[in-house]
């Protein structure tokens, strides 16, 4: 990123550090990569990282403001489903992320 700021796919990484540093239980510096990813392009990981990252923050309103904003884009947005296509191996990585799923409203 620092060699090319200009990058028109900087979002990619931009996603990927809020999702690194959520898993790092630094939510605030995870919701800040994730906000600079969504003014670059709306995606789904950039949009999850937002709303898990606003449900840990205590950001309840907006956890679920960004839930129902994915859940407009992918319907079957659930507990569920998320479990299914997580990509996420450590035990504690998985129960942070659908805690906070939870938090944002996310159905079982």
């Amino acid at each position: 990123m620092r060699l090319n700021p200009l990058d028109p796919g900087s979002y990619n990484a931009e996603a990927g550090l809020a999702v690194g540093n959520f898993f790092l239980r630094r939510f605030e510096i995870a919701l800040s990569w994730a906000t600079k990813s969504l003014a670059r392009q709306k995606t789904p990981m950039a949009g999850r990282a937002a709303m898990v990252s606003f449900a840990m923050l205590g950001r309840d309103v907006d956890a679920q403001i960004m839930q129902r904003r994915i859940h407009e884009a992918e319907a079957d947005l659930t507990i569920a489903q998320i479990r299914k296509v997580i990509p996420y191996q450590r035990r504690e990585d998985v129960e942070l992320y659908l805690e906070a799923c939870r938090g944002a409203g996310v159905p079982e």
